[in-house]
């Protein structure tokens, strides 16, 4: 089967990457000067619905031609939404006029490709002796796929998973038995038009099947006729599959995605980030976002103008501004007295000392175990018996964060003076031994100095451990934006044949690693459980872990607001907005969208009538609680709200909008408003960095460097950039607003690594004990239920979970178990500030808890008690004024170290909560959290492949994602030869992953203290050998 042609070879200025990405390899405003003129007035136009002007005659214009027709050519003419047209099967018609409104996608491309296996795979697919599916069987499969999808984007992993089910649908059930193929497979090519119109005919209108005599070229002008058409009779579709059955060319058909969320989504998706955030840029400069001010101040209701009502308020503020810290949330007092206000000074100012919890002792001796089992192997790949002494550099991903953070931990932990590298465990002294992945000139020393230390001393091992390894994996290449700096360090030849260097690579998403090519032996692989089985003598932690696991199983709640959800009121005006304008970037449109909430948000808190209504419920319960907080307390503490935007632009944007809206409303002494990223270092106010410097009890030339040096700061912290590094935040965090990242199409290492920044540890002491409903007495019941009636608040369902003290319960409950089944000392504000859930006072005993191993997501899932109904929160805390002023409760008593012991709140995306948390009745077919595509950084081998079951164990996801995932072409494993050589892999190198925050640091560190002392006993044994060999000798001499 040829491939089919995407775009015409007689226009060579047009290709399929000039019409997907617009030309972006080049900067977007010179590109747009040459091609078309930002100044549209030159050129005759037409007024559109939205107010806009579109041109008529556009100056990229191509003509058709001489010899086109109808027939076998497709004008190109659209003012809207640019359509995606999806090749399936046959060649691709020529195409002319504005042809940079339509993008020509290869989505499907390889699901039509019949690749050739070997009967073992065959077999463990379950198609061995299936017969290959027609190109008629396959139209009509991805009409009905295209019918069931509803307003989801298309994907590439549903449409194979589909035709892989129609294979082992038509398999022998009995392999005794010759396949006997069913009748649809071999459907006629002149049945399959209607079969697709009556397949088509159940989606409610969302798919039209367009059936051409002639061509398929016949058929797209159809339906751009029909996508262009201003007045539409009735609603146009969302899918338009062209299907052309002839003699001489056999079956074509395509797939033409007009609906504007789907088609836009599409589009997106095939753009890489740098030319995402290029082609934002450029929106940016040219003034694009000028059309959403317009929009609202058009469509608001009574003409509210934002601008003008923060004017009006800061002039009538005069030169007061709110009252900082401990007090009515209303007070003002003059900006010179705010100035000079001091917190009361905190009593503890000691820093927590580095602690190794037990996960991370076990894991680093699992660690050790691995490095033995490699010298004891037969390949001699090395020796430890030579080696005396051990010597480190730890490389971390271009954060400056994490950087200071991993100096910080180095030097507190002491391992350079166990090491016998430094005589002090200083900051000083762990910079020499921390680099971070960046092209700065002190980067290139220390990585020289640490070569120059493995050739000059070989009886030293060398350990040379990367964080964070799945951020960089591009090949190496020069210029002026070098690429590829983690491949320059770790893959150089001194590193790779050098003996006595042992390579340990980190990484909470090892996905990215684990190809058909990948340099790391499965054996080496050592995955960090979040806990470990204890002796009976020995007491339990004081903390367990919170993962991405236990976010999702918290949207089973009923009877509370779940940890993680999203804002349905934000993504309905955001989809509404991004059919209104489809040409401007969805981040774009979501970003101004989300900064205006905020907008809104602060205002209606200072007190602006009229405002509230145009934010939404999580957006004001989640600044009212970082505004209002810091009046609670005479120390002027307060919480965190993490605010995620990818690019910068858009970040620079809304840090400078967010700043000049607090100032404007006097609210700059209650909180800061924080831009960070990796590259850049994060700038507090005088009075913020005098606060924390009283806080941690600092002098005036302290500076905060870590995101846990912010710990208490009531503030806004926006973080942009393209990944997040694995930086510790501060237990005062409490929201984290995530719903600006990836809101199309997503992958399980994004998504991992997104809501793996809040993960962490929380107290055991915040667990409540589970309580059974037939512990309850009649009268102890009835006692309740009066004193819930009195009281006015709603009845409580209490979870039936086993009691962890009844001596007749045989299946042991993990902490995290408890947890999750129990009520929670939460803090969470409700939409409804007047409903709230009685306490439980009941803790649970510490030395009723049994820690359990879990060393993967699916022996949490087996674990859990299923037939249990799912725990509700209580609340005993509220912040924030009603509409109306009515003062709520007090809170002056609440205890800060409770708030910090407890889960943030994740607010997602639309998107993304569907995938986490997928509808009760949807299809088995349909992508969810565990069959994600694994990352962008690699691709599949084949178009018939299994799905990744959620049973997996972590050995077996490996071996999984090592057989059917390849390395896209710019990865630095792409070119290896791994087919024809005896040692495929490298055999000195490690992999060391876990769940985000688990205590991956501490666990190497301690693994390079361990394996010293291995070396020095070992040492130690062969001079006692040699000296009890030196005695047995000189005893047996005759000379003796």
């Amino acid at each position: 089967m040829t491939r089919p042609a995407l775009i015409p070879h007689k226009l060579p200025s047009h290709k399929s990457d000039s019409m997907l990405k617009d030309d972006t390899s080049q900067p977007p405003l010179k590109k747009r000067q040459r091609f078309m003129s930002t100044d549209e007035s030159l050129f005759p136009s037409v007024r559109h619905a939205h107010g806009h002007r579109v041109p008529l005659t556009r100056p990229n214009f191509v003509p058709p031609p001489p010899t086109a027709t109808a027939h076998d050519s497709v004008f190109i003419n659209i003012a809207g939404c640019k359509p995606v047209i999806l090749p399936c099967h046959g060649n691709m018609p020529l195409f002319h006029g504005n042809v940079v409104d339509v993008v020509v996608s290869p989505l499907f491309l390889d699901c039509f490709k019949l690749p050739q296996l070997m009967p073992p795979v065959l077999d463990s697919l379950g198609i061995l002796g299936a017969p290959n599916l027609s190109v008629e069987t396959m139209a009509l499969i991805s009409v009905q796929y295209l019918g069931q999808l509803g307003t989801r984007v298309p994907s590439r992993e549903e449409l194979d998973a589909a035709f892989l089910k129609a294979r082992q649908e038509t398999g022998p059930r009995d392999r005794a038995m010759q396949p006997q193929p069913p009748q649809f497979v071999t459907v006629a090519p002149a049945q399959l038009p209607w079969l697709a119109k009556t397949a088509a005919a159940t989606s409610h209108g969302r798919v039209k099947v367009i059936v051409p005599q002639v061509s398929l070229a016949e058929g797209m002008n159809e339906a751009m006729r029909q996508i262009s058409d201003t007045h539409p009779i009735t609603k146009k579709p969302l899918y338009f599959v062209i299907i052309h059955v002839s003699r001489q060319r056999g079956t074509e058909f395509c797939v033409v995605v007009a609906g504007p969320i789907q088609a836009r989504m599409l589009l997106e998706s095939r753009f890489s980030i740098p030319e995402c955030f290029k082609e934002i840029s450029y929106q940016i400069i040219t003034g694009k976002v000028h059309l959403l001010h317009t929009h609202f101040k058009r469509n608001s209701t009574e003409n509210v103008d934002h601008d003008v009502l923060l004017d009006e308020f800061s002039n009538a503020l005069k030169k007061n501004v709110f009252l900082p810290f401990n007090g009515k949330k209303e007070d003002k007092i003059a900006e010179n007295l705010a100035t000079s206000m001091t917190p009361h000074s905190v009593q503890n100012t000691t820093p927590e000392e580095f602690k190794l919890h037990p996960v991370q002792i076990a894991v680093a001796m699992k660690v050790l175990s691995q490095v033995c089992a490699i010298a004891d192997s037969d390949q001699l790949a090395l020796d430890l018996g030579r080696f005396s002494k051990v010597d480190l550099l730890i490389i971390t991903a271009p954060s400056l964060v994490l950087h200071q953070q991993t100096i910080e931990r180095v030097a507190q932990s002491g391992l350079l003076v166990d090491l016998g590298l430094e005589e002090n465990s200083t900051v000083k002294a762990a910079e020499k031994y921390v680099m971070r992945c960046d092209k700065a000139p002190d980067t290139q020393t220390k990585f020289e100095n640490f070569v120059s230390r493995v050739k000059a001393y070989p009886y030293t091992l060398f350990v040379l451990i990367q964080d964070q390894a799945h951020i960089d994996i591009n090949r190496h290449s020069f210029g002026a934006q070098p690429l590829g700096l983690a491949d320059r360090y770790i893959n150089c030849q001194e590193v790779l044949k050098s003996a006595n260097v042992l390579t340990l690579q980190v990484t909470p998403t090892p996905y990215v690693l684990q190809t058909k090519k990948s340099r790391l032996p499965p054996q080496n692989e050592i995955y960090m459980p979040t806990c470990v089985n204890q002796m009976t003598n020995v007491p339990p932690p004081e903390k367990v872990y919170f993962g991405l696991q236990d976010y999702i199983k918290t949207t089973e709640w009923t009877g509370r607001l779940p940890l993680l959800r999203y804002d349905p009121a934000f993504e309905q005006a955001a989809d509404t907005l991004l059919e209104a304008y489809p040409r401007l970037y969805s981040l774009i449109i979501r970003t101004y969208l989300l900064i205006r909430q905020y907008t809104s948000a602060l205002m209606s808190l200072s007190g602006i009538k009229g405002t509230k209504q145009e934010t939404t419920t999580e957006a004001y319960n989640m600044l009212a609680d970082m505004v209002n907080l810091p009046m609670k307390n005479s120390y002027g503490k307060g919480c965190m709200v993490l605010l995620r935007i990818p690019s910068i632009q858009l970040a620079l944007l809304a840090h400078e909008r967010l700043r000049s809206v607090r100032d404007k409303l006097g609210l700059q002494y209650r909180f800061d408003v924080l831009l960070s990223s990796m590259t850049t270092e994060f700038s507090l106010d005088d009075h913020f960095l005098s606060r924390l410097q009283s806080w941690h009890g600092r002098d005036k030339t302290w500076q905060p460097k870590t995101y846990e040096d912010l710990a208490d700061l009531p503030c806004i912290m926006i973080l942009s950039g393209q990944h997040t590094a694995g930086e510790t935040w501060p237990k005062s965090l409490r929201y984290c607003d995530l719903r600006l990242v990836n809101c199309g199409v997503l992958d399980r290492t994004t998504v991992e690594q997104e809501i793996g920044l809040v993960c962490q540890y929380i107290d055991i002491e915040n667990i409540h004990k589970a309580v059974t409903v037939c512990e309850l007495s009649e009268e102890e019941d009835s006692d309740t239920d009066d004193t819930e009636g009195e009281e006015g608040e709603p009845e409580a369902s209490i979870p039936t979970v086993p009691d962890m003290s009844s001596k007749t319960q045989s299946t042991p409950m993990s902490t995290l178990e408890m947890h999750l089944k129990a009520p929670v000392d939460i803090p969470l504000r409700d939409p409804e500030p007047s409903h709230r859930i009685p306490a439980m006072s009941s803790v649970t005993d510490p030395s009723q808890v049994k820690v359990e191993d879990q060393t993967s997501e699916s022996s949490e899932d087996k674990n859990t008690f299923a037939d249990s109904p799912p725990p509700v929160l209580r609340i005993d805390w509220k912040l924030g004024t009603d509409e109306d002023g009515d003062e709520e409760e007090d809170t002056s008593g609440m205890d800060m170290k409770r708030l910090q012991g407890t889960p943030p709140v994740i607010l997602v995306s639309k998107a993304a909560m569907c995938v986490l948390k997928p509808d009760a009745h949807h299809s088995a077919d349909r992508l969810t959290y565990f069959n994600l595509p694994a990352t962008r950084d690699t691709v599949w081998v084949s178009a018939v492949h299994p799905s990744l079951q959620p049973s997996m164990s972590n050995e077996m996801r490996s071996l999984f994602y090592r057989q059917w995932m390849e390395p896209k072409n710019y990865h630095y494993d792409y070119e290896r030869k791994v087919e024809n050589t005896t040692q495929p892999h490298h055999p000195r190198r490690l992999l060391l992953c876990g769940p985000h925050q688990v205590g991956k640091t501490g666990a190497f560190l301690h693994f390079a203290r361990v394996l010293s002392r291995m070396l020095i006993r070992l040492k130690e044994e062969r001079s006692e050998e040699r000296r009890v060999g030196k005695e047995c000798r000189s005893r047996w001499s005759p000379y003796h």
